[in-house]
């Protein structure tokens, strides 16, 4: 609904409209919200999941579409957003949980057979790069461009660190979906060139 309101303020100028438009959407947006969690179609981790997805993929939407023009501030925007997505891997259930002998997808806070220490780890990879992704696009957005490439190559470390933690770890979805994400990342520098 992001994309609804954002393209409605854009383009629509009868403000009475406008405002009839923003609240249907939004009452649309709660009812499915506690619709699917009440009749138990999804977890409430689920839900969440496709929250920040969506948020990243409307961000991602948003710069496109505000700054088509220039191109290294999409790049730089679209590298950030990337890192921001991070924030999925915590979410979302990718995460092996054994009981009683039946394999389980759970989410990163109720991963506990990996052990403290693991956990505390990942904690700490996915929340730095949901940090350092909000630092790259507040630095594209100020237009520091020093910043902006120191932050770039920090991101792309700390990247490839978290593949190679998750794969010691052998969390092969998490390991899947980070690579992903370095690819992309991959093709954003590519691009900015």
């Amino acid at each position: 609904m992001p994309t609804l309101w954002f393209q409605a303020k854009r383009r629509m100028k009868n403000e009475v409209v406008l405002k009839y438009v923003c609240v249907f959407s939004a009452l649309f947006s709660i009812f499915m919200f506690v619709g699917r969690t009440v009749a138990g179609v999804h977890w409430l981790t689920d839900i969440m999941g496709s929250i920040l997805l969506s948020t990243g993929l409307f961000l991602l939407y948003r710069a496109v579409v505000l700054i088509i023009d220039d191109k290294a501030k999409i790049c730089d925007m679209l590298f950030g957003i990337i890192d921001v997505l991070a924030m999925i891997m915590i979410v979302l259930p990718i995460y092996p949980n054994r009981i009683d002998g039946v394999y389980y997808a759970v989410s990163l806070p109720d991963y506990v057979q990996a052990g403290r220490l693991k956990c505390m780890l990942y904690w700490a990879v996915f929340i730095l790069l949901v940090i350092i992704g909000t630092v790259k696009i507040l630095l594209t957005r100020m237009r520091q461009e020093r910043g902006s490439r120191i932050i770039t190559a920090i991101s792309v470390i700390v990247g490839i660190t978290a593949v190679l933690l998750l794969a010691m770890g052998r969390e092969a979805y998490g390991v899947s979906m980070l690579f992903l994400m370095i690819v992309a990342k991959g093709i954003v520098i590519y691009k900015m060139r």
